[in-house]
């Protein structure tokens, strides 16, 4: 059987030209179209956990608070903690427990809020958070400016070694 020609007749070259196009759905078939079925989401279940297993805020009786530090403070905080082994939110917890108690006086700067700061956030027991919040909030202060003080101090304490 001896091959056979194309259907078309094909010249030596010249290139072949391939055009594709490309057609719009027409309004009306467009307008055929049904709509998309919306699914709601599945109904939300709330699960009680038990207060031994909470994460985060009031996670087994203690508060989340925010304090936003200047850098430098921030950096030196996080060295003294890594440097003594414990964690930030023990240290401030020291911290604030001898303020607390008297054992230290702290000179409460006016912090202005500027662009260069950080923000640290701080797990306290819940007892001595409002402790804490209530002793600034009687003084005036803001619990920022009292943090930022005691870190000065701390500061100016590692100066003197």
């Amino acid at each position: 059987m001896a091959p056979t020609a194309p259907a078309w007749p094909r010249r030596e070259g010249v290139p072949v030209k391939t055009t594709l196009s490309f057609q719009r759905p027409s309004a009306r078939k467009a307008q055929d179209e049904k709509p998309a079925v919306v699914v709601p989401p599945p109904a939300l279940r709330l699960v009680r956990t038990p207060e031994e297993e909470r994460k985060g805020n009031n996670a087994a009786g203690s508060t989340r608070f925010h304090v936003r530090l200047p850098i430098a403070h921030k950096r030196f905080v996080e060295a003294r903690a890594e440097a003594s082994g414990s964690t930030l939110t023990t240290l401030f917890r020291g911290l604030l427990e001898d303020w607390l108690a008297g054992t230290v006086t702290v000179t409460v700067p006016s912090v202005a809020p500027t662009e260069d700061r950080e923000r640290l956030s701080l797990d306290l027991p819940t007892p001595l958070y409002r402790q804490v919040k209530a002793k600034v909030s009687a003084d005036g202060h803001r619990l920022t400016d009292v943090t930022v003080g005691l870190i000065e101090r701390l500061m100016a304490s590692a100066r003197r070694r």
